[in-house]
């Protein structure tokens, strides 16, 4: 079964406060005018992706972007993108990691379970800027946003 997925609906799996704040910040600036939501581990992005009252009202759209980030408590990246893979009704969903991993076979790993990309958190806010604005740019063209920087 085949899901519309919102044009601007993007979810943001990351435990880590300060990152969630950095990337909130990033979306406001470059105002793209997505909606993100934001999940603390790979269990709780699961649970809202296939529960409709804690996502949207309309279990058939779905966002149109996932940023999971890899170290996280509960269920890891790896197991969510896993999970997501294996379940008909999530594996079409772009998944961008997003991580700090500088393991050297983490990016390969991640591309065999089913990433749709990978990328290294930067270290200054223009440079999430920068990260964010590109990552719309190529997974969600019809959005504007602001430049960065």
């Amino acid at each position: 079964m085949v899901h519309q997925l919102q044009p601007c609906a993007i979810f943001v799996a990351e435990d880590d406060e300060d990152d969630r704040l950095l990337l909130e910040e990033a979306f406001e600036y470059l105002n793209a005018g997505c909606r993100v939501l934001y999940a603390r581990d790979g269990l709780e992005l699961l649970e809202r992706l296939t529960h409709p009252d804690l996502l949207m009202s309309d279990r058939s759209r779905m966002p149109a972007l996932v940023l999971l980030d890899l170290n996280m408590p509960r269920m890891n990246g790896h197991e969510t993108l896993r999970a997501m893979r294996s379940d008909a009704q999530l594996r079409d969903i772009p998944v961008i990691v997003w991580t700090t991993s500088h393991v050297d076979d983490e990016e390969a790993e991640c591309y065999e379970e089913g990433a749709t990309g990978f990328v290294t958190k930067p270290n200054s806010f223009l440079e999430v800027q920068k990260l964010i604005r590109s990552t719309l740019e190529a997974w969600m063209p019809g959005v504007r946003s602001a430049p960065a920087g």
